[in-house]
């Protein structure tokens, strides 16, 4: 009898360690998982405070990468159109200089700042077009302060999409932002991050 009891007792007691062991590894677990979390929003914070030098960086090399294209001349003629476009918006012969570009220099980085820069300017349908143009031929493409072409393009084909309540096509860009395109800038350095979250208060879904 009292060997059974020893036994009952030992039983109690082994549950009972059993029952403490796996409540001290879930308290570990969810310590471990409340500091990784902790950790990923000072990781997330430091790559949104580093993100303007960051992608400068990305600009600068997007734009020496065509000097294994093209010729010095060939650059510094794609750099006077790209500079009279950027200085005169709207004016009537952009469209025939953004064409030199498009032909003679198809791949160089200056075309893509170009024609992103010339749909800004146009309307609707003719504004639609120019900016998928953008996103399928020149979404590698960066302004000079660091900005990315083919963050920005999604940017303004999505919140195009949203005046023309075509909301899903508009939700796939802005996915397509935060999953390629999650420290972007604006032509201030602000991360475009920022922009959605305003633009979600701002033009809420129907």
């Amino acid at each position: 009898m009292i060997k059974k009891i020893n036994i009952f007792i030992f039983s109690v007691c082994l549950i009972n360690f059993s029952n403490s062991q796996e409540s001290d590894l879930s308290i570990l677990e969810s310590k471990v998982k409340k500091l990784e979390a902790q950790v990923k929003i000072l990781l997330d914070a430091k790559k949104i405070h580093d993100a303007p030098k960051n992608e400068r960086t990305k600009a600068l090399y997007r734009i020496l990468r065509d000097g294994d294209i093209y010729t010095k001349n060939e650059l510094r003629e794609a750099e006077i159109i790209l500079r009279f476009i950027q200085n005169n918006p709207g004016h009537e012969s952009n469209i025939k200089k953004l064409n030199i570009l498009r032909k003679k220099y198809p791949n160089a980085n200056q075309t893509g700042c170009a024609l992103m820069t010339c749909a800004l300017k146009e309307k609707k349908e003719a504004k639609e077009k120019m900016l998928v143009e953008v996103i399928e031929n020149h979404s590698d493409c960066y302004f000079s302060d660091g900005v990315s072409v083919g963050a920005f393009s999604r940017l303004y084909l999505a919140l195009h999409f949203r005046s023309i309540n075509k909301i899903e096509q508009s939700l796939l860009l802005i996915d397509e932002i935060k999953l390629s395109y999650p420290y972007a800038i604006d032509h201030d350095g602000r991360t475009l991050s920022e922009h959605l979250k305003e633009l979600e208060l701002i033009l809420p879904l129907p």
